[in-house]
């Protein structure tokens, strides 16, 4: 088999497995959002549309939340800088 053809190959068992595999969903969720977040919203109904039943809480510290369930926290770029270090 030359190069070319084992590509095919693979590619297309690939493209078969990003098809037919599909994350399990969740019953239910709680999304802990922005007021203003409108992609947040449109997401929320995604998930309803999948059968998700969601909950929205508003005005949360997403902070807070964050540190909580060990989500780490982003670091910040100075986006001006040519090498672009993080700062502490």
């Amino acid at each position: 088999m030359n190069r070319k053809t084992a590509s095919l190959w693979v590619s297309g068992a690939l493209l078969l497995g990003a098809t037919t595999a599909h994350a399990a969903l969740p019953d239910e969720a709680t999304m802990y959002k922005n007021p203003q977040c409108g992609c947040c919203d449109e997401y929320a109904r995604h998930l309803e549309e999948q059968g998700v039943d969601v909950k929205i809480v508003d005005n949360a510290e997403l902070g807070e939340i964050k540190q909580q369930a060990g989500v780490p926290p982003r670091p910040r770029v100075v986006p001006h800088h040519r090498d672009r270090r993080l700062l502490d």
